[in-house]
């Protein structure tokens, strides 16, 4: 007498189709083997970017991208997607995931802030292109403080940032990390940031007034 319980071991569900329930029958049609769990979102984004260039290296996005050169992924931005993956959040509503480096298909995480639309209209304003390719005299452009990607709620320089996670002390303690080559995932994971963050602190971009 053939069992009505799905042949794959600690598997109590209904027989479907060859002895195997409907999970692993479809398992089966679709990739010839039962047990086969396929990639979550995560794996299959990072599967469609090259990072061969390096931590501080544009990450190109290798997939489908629209006529202005961003990626698609699963009916989002795969820049936008980094950008989530790396706060490790949806962003906030009406947010854009603006370009540091100011190419549409990077989808490297360091390369990339969470701003408002006007941020990101400024931002290109800044850096002396507008959307008829006009150049900004620098005299123009807005720097430091006045810089629109630092006018995001919450923004100060170090402890000054009402949502800082580091103190000045941790920060000579991540350099003395870096210094002994202790790998950046394990310092993220000891001062509880991204390693976005510290690669920030590598390349001296955060933190500056720090001796």
């Amino acid at each position: 007498m053939k069992s009505s319980i799905c042949s794959i071991e600690d598997c109590s569900e209904a027989v479907h189709g060859r002895g195997l329930c409907e999970l692993h029958y479809r398992r089966w049609q679709r990739h010839g083997d039962p047990l086969r769990v396929p990639p979550g979102p995560e794996a299959r984004f990072w599967s469609h970017v090259d990072t061969s260039g390096g931590m501080f290296a544009c990450w190109p996005w290798q997939a489908s991208r629209n006529a202005s050169g961003y990626g698609h992924f699963d009916h989002s931005g795969a820049h936008r997607f980094a950008l989530q993956l790396a706060l490790g959040r949806p962003l906030g509503e009406g947010m854009e995931a603006c370009h540091t480096c100011d190419n549409p298909p990077c989808c490297n995480p360091a390369h990339l802030f969470e701003g408002t639309h006007q941020d990101n209209v400024d931002d290109r304003n800044v850096k002396g292109r507008t959307a008829q390719g006009d150049h900004v005299p620098p005299e123009r452009r807005a720097r430091g403080d006045r810089h629109p990607a630092r006018r995001i709620a919450g923004w100060g320089q170090g402890e000054r940032n009402g949502r800082h996670r580091l103190t000045e002390d941790d920060v000579r303690t991540i350099r003395r990390r870096l210094a002994e080559r202790v790998r950046w995932i394990d310092i993220a994971a000891e001062f509880g940031i991204s390693k976005p963050a510290v690669s920030h602190i590598a390349a001296g971009r955060t933190w500056t007034h720090v001796s």
